[in-house]
């Protein structure tokens, strides 16, 4: 699922915590694609309290869902 980030003109997808821009018409850029890793310390500084919150949620999960993948082996 894609979320949008207004703050930073981004969309996170849910799944895999890749960051991919926004287009102004409010579109995704698909190629743009960057793994939230990558996101640079600006980017971060920039998100609203609101996309902040959601950006850690989905890193949250994912470490948790890496946690069970690894276990499960």
């Amino acid at each position: 699922m894609l979320i949008h980030l207004p703050s930073v003109a981004s969309f996170i997808d849910t799944s895999d915590a890749i960051v991919y821009a926004a287009y102004q018409n409010g579109n995704v850029d698909h190629d743009s694609a960057t793994s939230i890793a990558d996101c640079s310390e600006n980017w971060f500084a920039l998100l609203s309290p609101r996309d902040a919150e959601i950006v850690e949620v989905v890193e949250r999960y994912l470490q948790l869902s890496l946690r069970v993948l690894v276990r499960s082996l």
